[in-house]
């Protein structure tokens, strides 16, 4: 499997979580992590980058 095919399913993933009724519930009594879901993509989201990068 090819890295960037990982990053976009690792971003699905991501994508799930936030959807999960049981994150929100989490959210909602207060859970509020250093690195959030958002921080996460923003990660990814460079990292394809840098590989779509070095792919041409």
């Amino acid at each position: 499997m090819k890295l960037i095919d990982l990053i976009a399913n690792a971003q699905s993933l991501i994508e799930q979580i936030s959807e999960h009724p049981d994150y929100k519930t989490l959210l909602a009594k207060g859970f509020s992590p250093d690195a959030t879901l958002g921080d996460a993509q923003t990660a990814l989201t460079s990292l394809a980058l840098e590989v779509h990068d070095h792919e041409k």
